[in-house]
């Protein structure tokens, strides 16, 4: 279901359709019309085409939705950018990518990338990406600050390099983001000298010597 916002912002994509294609998004058009133009073969411009199969994915009528959704993924990235790089992008056209194109790289990251992707999905996406992916967020400290959950998420990721778990539990020690490790997890990640910053010193040995003891 599309909120005001949304609804908002895709009038914003439609009135930018060029000559005819509007034509084939109009409440009031045609099943047969909106089927046709679903299928993706419509001698449409790559910008207008891509805004067409996006509006037509969210179509009330479930065959043109689906069949739209369908002819969107299998379009190529330059007609997909042109969608995802529209002024009109909101936040809810880059959950819609980030959801059905979840296995593309190129996707994701332009999705990654910009600034209004909401925070839950940047969150949802540090906790199964894999490089090159994964390095978008972890520099991402902008947006961590933001949203300490994506700080979490990265922590959570099997991928995530012991280099970028010294980096991000450095950065949540810093800015007192909780990240749920006991100081001799942390003592395995972080140098002594910043851990004396926060910890009584004798503390932070014991974690330490504990820590090596459990690794042997």
């Amino acid at each position: 279901r599309l909120t005001e916002a949304t609804k908002h912002s895709m009038q914003e994509l439609i009135q930018s359709l060029t000559g005819l294609a509007a034509n084939y998004v109009k409440p009031a058009t045609p099943a047969r019309m909106k089927m046709m133009a679903a299928s993706g073969r419509l001698p449409l411009p790559p910008k207008d085409l891509g805004v067409v199969l996006y509006a037509l994915a969210h179509d009330p009528e479930p065959q043109v939705a689906t069949k739209a959704l369908e002819s969107l993924r299998e379009q190529p990235h330059n007609i997909l950018n042109s969608v995802l790089n529209h002024p009109a992008a909101d936040s809810a056209l880059l959950h819609f990518f980030a959801y059905y194109f979840s296995h593309d790289a190129k996707i994701l990251e332009v999705v990654i990338l910009n600034r209004l992707t909401p925070a839950e999905i940047l969150a949802q996406l540090a906790l199964q990406v894999k490089e090159p992916l994964l390095s978008l967020i972890v520099q991402n400290q902008a947006r961590h600050l933001e949203s300490p959950e994506i700080v979490t998420s990265l922590l959570q990721n099997p991928e995530t390099s012991t280099g970028q778990r010294t980096r991000l539990l450095e950065f949540a020690l810093r800015e007192k983001i909780e990240t749920g490790y006991s100081l001799e997890e942390l003592s395995r990640y972080i140098h002594p000298e910043l851990l004396y910053e926060l910890y009584p010193k004798q503390e932070v040995q014991a974690a330490a010597a504990q820590a090596e003891a459990n690794f042997q």
